[in-house]
């Protein structure tokens, strides 16, 4: 799993859609909180996300859930999860923030082993970019290349629907 940068100020969407991948540090949950108070986020179960603090952290997960209803934010599918990160990630990409080969492994990986990608999504083809570059070692640079007009591509789109899992 990537340790890619969590920039503020906090985009709640994204935030959600990592806390759903299971790829949103708990320890930065009072600060998305806090951030939310500041914006006027005030609800009871804001206030109580604000007091979680590592090694205490039992029932962050109800407390994360409640706080997002309470900001408007119903809870993310799988798979648009799986996509917005994707997105996020290309946009980094794009920045040269992180390495095209790391997005397109993350992203291929995640959507092969959790199968959570929306259909007609091209998440899957980061997977088949990954494979390519390792097994066909004559053409990395191409490949590579590949991967970098894929990510490029990729933070420009919307995520498209599919069925909520």
């Amino acid at each position: 799993m990537l340790n890619f940068p969590v920039e503020k100020p906090y985009d709640y969407e994204l935030v959600q859609a990592m806390w759903t991948l299971e790829r949103f540090p708990s320890e930065l949950l009072p600060d998305v909180a806090a951030e939310a108070m500041v914006e006027g986020y005030d609800g009871p179960a804001v206030l109580a996300l604000v007091s979680f603090h590592p090694p205490r952290l039992d029932g962050i997960d109800r407390a994360m859930e409640a706080a997002m209803r309470e900001m408007g934010r119903p809870p993310v599918p799988q798979a648009k999860a799986a996509w917005l990160v994707a997105r996020h990630l290309a946009k980094l990409v794009v920045t040269g923030k992180l390495d095209a080969r790391d997005w397109c492994q993350e992203m291929g990986d995640y959507w092969w082993n959790a199968r959570n990608a929306p259909e007609g999504s091209d998440l899957g083809k980061l997977q088949g970019l990954e494979l390519s570059y390792d097994e066909d070692l004559a053409d990395r640079e191409v490949t590579y290349r590949d991967m970098t007009e894929e990510a490029r591509a990729f933070a420009t789109r919307s995520c498209p629907s599919g069925p909520s899992r």
